[in-house]
């Protein structure tokens, strides 16, 4: 991955292996997601993304904009140069003819998530998985329950295929402030079980004091893992 933390710490996405990642919304959970998809797309490995909030041009866009480190709140707004914009463009074309490959969560239940994995590794030997987030899948009136077999059954598909899967989930509003725990996870208990290595996102820095385009200083506080110590890194 981009992530020297992540990669001292995990030592990258290891074969069969469940990760977690969980923040509280807008904190870059899936902006790290997208950064590491595109770091092994970019090694010609064939990446699956279950992604919730953006159709395949927002997320080529976002990508482009991290690849070039030109802001992409400035692009959305229309608020870069001609030389900018050209760089966009090229670096857009090369990402679109990647390895990515992209559905929507929203309305799928994690056997049929399961399943469109187990096709595509079959297919095109996808080499990873990403799920943002894991509340998006349809799991039935009884939440609990439900996402209980949720984790249960993407920690067999990742045993089973031998692909690391990285899966997103929303913090409870109770962990709103300071660093988040385990326990702040919405229905945390058997993905915490499951996965074998487990980050939170979390920043000092309250959102609202934070001025377009400065940067928002984040810390990833490791929960979770089975290969090593847990740690904080900047």
């Amino acid at each position: 991955t981009p992530w020297k933390a992540w990669n001292d710490t995990f030592g990258g996405l290891n074969e069969a292996h469940l990760y977690a990642i969980a923040s509280r919304p807008g904190l870059g959970k899936t902006s790290l997601m997208e950064d590491m998809a595109l770091t092994l797309a970019l090694c010609g490995k064939p990446v699956l993304i279950f992604e919730k909030d953006m159709d395949p041009v927002m997320l080529i866009e976002r990508m482009a904009c991290r690849n070039t480190e030109i802001p992409y709140w400035r692009f959305a707004k229309g608020l870069i140069n001609a030389n900018h914009a050209e760089e966009l463009r090229v670096c857009a074309q090369q990402i679109s003819e990647l390895p990515i490959h992209l559905y929507p969560p929203v309305g799928l239940t994690a056997e049929m998530m399961c399943s469109i994995t187990r096709r595509e590794v079959r297919k095109i030997g996808i080499k990873a998985v990403f799920l943002d987030h894991i509340q998006t899948l349809r799991v039935g009136k009884e939440l609990r329950e439900g996402l209980t077999q949720a984790s249960l059954a993407i920690r067999a598909c990742a045993t089973e295929t031998r692909v690391p899967h990285v899966v997103l989930a929303h913090i409870n509003r109770n962990g709103a402030k300071g660093r988040p725990s385990p326990e702040d996870i919405k229905e945390f208990d058997q993905l915490f079980g499951d996965c074998d290595g487990m980050g939170l996102l979390w920043t000092e820095i309250e959102r609202e004091k934070i001025k377009p385009g400065q940067m928002l200083p984040m810390k990833l506080y490791v929960t979770k893992n089975r290969s090593g110590p847990l740690c904080e890194e900047n």
